[in-house]
This record gives C-alpha cells, sequence and structure tokens, in this order.
C-alpha cells in the first residue's frame, strides 16, 4: 500500500466514524425516549373550539378544519395520533380537550 491510503485509512478509523456513531446513537436514544402517549384507552380525544377563528393564521384555521371543527361549541372526537395532537398543540388556546 501506498503511503497515502494508510493515512486516509487512518484519519477515517480513528476520527470520522465514531463520530458518526456517536451522533447516530443520540438520534437513538432520541427515538426510544418519545412514546406515544394513549389518553385513554380508546384512543379518542374529544376536543371542543371554545374560541373564534376570526382574526386568527391561516395555518390555525387550517389546523381546525383539519381536526374538524368549524362552529364555536362544536365538539368532535377524533383519532390519538401523533398528526392530530401536533395540530392540537397549534390552537391549544381556542379548544377545550377531553380524555
Amino acid at each position: 500500500m501506498t503511503e497515502n491510503t494508510i493515512k486516509t485509512e487512518e484519519l477515517e478509523a480513528s476520527s470520522k466514524i465514531p463520530a458518526a456513531t456517536k451522533a447516530t446513537a443520540k438520534v437513538v436514544k432520541a427515538v426510544k425516549a418519545t412514546k406515544p402517549v394513549k389518553s385513554s384507552a380508546s384512543g379518542k380525544i374529544k376536543i371542543t373550539l371554545v374560541k373564534s377563528l376570526i382574526g386568527r393564521l391561516e395555518a390555525h384555521k387550517a389546523s381546525a378544519r383539519g381536526l374538524g371543527l368549524s362552529k364555536i361549541r362544536q365538539t368532535v372526537e377524533v383519532a390519538d395520533t401523533v398528526e392530530n395532537r401536533g395540530m392540537i398543540n397549534a390552537i391549544g388556546f381556542l379548544l377545550k380537550c377531553e380524555g
């Protein structure tokens, strides 16, 4: 082997690979730490729109429509999924949640 090939192999073995392994290990730990939280046995969340959507951001209005809410005091029951929880968190100040 030539001298350049040996230096390249030493570099890869010493510095780059362990750093990538450490970063991968952190990501794996983070994924393992986030477990879905079930609020009820049926896997449903009951949400009620308690404040108006007038004058709100378009993204907030879209989240409410995505959850099936269009009128004040309207209540819907949605599946307890990550996507729905994200929409609920985005407009949580407009909603009342149960279960």
